[in-house]
C-alpha cells in the first residue's frame, strides 16, 4: 500500500513538473533567443549610425583634406561609448586621419573583439536649372550623380554586448529554475494532502 502510495506521488509530481518544464524550457529558449536577436540588431544599427554620423561630419575636413578639421569633427562620434577608433580614408585608400583609444585600462583596449562599421563619405553637386516647365526637365547628367569622396571605418567593441547578452542569459535561466521549483513544490504539497 505505502509503495502504491509513493507511487502516487511520482505521478503526481510528474504530472505537475513536466509539462511546466518543457514549457518553461520552450519558452525560455523563445525568450533568450528574441533578446538575444534584439541586442544584436541594435548593436548593428547603432555601429551603422554611427559610422554615418561620422561621414557626414567629416565632409568638410575630407573637402579640404585639413587633419586636424577632420579630427575635432569627429570627436563628439569619437567619444562615444565603445567606440575603440575611428579611420578615415580620402578616394584613392590614403589615410587622412585616424582617432584611437589608447586607455590600457579600458577593457576595449584588450579585447580583440572589435566589430569595423563602414560609410562611405558622399557630396552631391547639383545643378539647379530653373524652368516653367517640369515635364520639360533635362535629365540628370553624371555630374549631378553624388560622388563618394571616401570611407570611414568605425571599430566598435561589442564588449558591452557581450556582457548584456550573459546577463540576458543568467536571468533567463535564473527565471526558469526558480519557476521550475515553485512548481514542484506545488506539486509535491499537492500530492501529500
Amino acid at each position: 500500500m505505502f509503495q502504491q502510495v509513493n507511487s502516487l506521488r511520482i505521478r503526481a509530481l510528474l504530472l505537475g513538473v513536466l509539462p511546466a518544464a518543457i514549457l518553461g524550457l520552450a519558452l525560455t529558449s523563445y525568450l533568450i533567443n528574441s533578446q538575444l536577436t534584439d541586442l544584436q540588431e541594435g548593436f548593428k544599427e547603432r555601429g551603422n549610425a554611427l559610422a554615418k554620423q561620422a561621414a557626414a561630419s567629416s565632409i568638410y575636413g575630407l573637402f579640404t583634406q585639413d587633419r586636424s578639421i577632420l579630427e575635432s569633427s569627429l570627436k563628439p562620434v569619437f567619444q562615444q561609448p565603445d567606440v575603440a577608433s575611428i579611420r578615415v580614408e580620402n578616394a584613392s585608400g590614403q589615410i587622412l586621419a585616424h582617432l584611437e583609444s589608447h586607455d590600457p585600462d579600458n577593457p576595449m583596449q584588450q579585447r580583440t573583439d572589435l566589430v569595423v562599421f563602414m560609410a562611405p563619405v558622399i557630396y552631391e553637386l547639383e545643378s539647379v536649372d530653373v524652368i516653367d516647365y517640369p515635364d520639360q526637365a533635362p535629365e540628370r547628367s553624371a555630374s549631378d550623380v553624388p560622388t563618394s569622396m571616401g570611407l570611414i571605418y568605425v571599430n566598435l567593441s561589442n564588449h558591452r554586448l557581450l556582457t548584456k547578452q550573459e546577463k540576458i542569459i543568467q536571468d533567463s535561466l535564473f527565471m526558469l529554475i526558480l519557476g521550475l521549483l515553485t512548481t514542484s513544490i506545488f506539486a509535491l504539497s499537492l500530492s501529500q494532502g
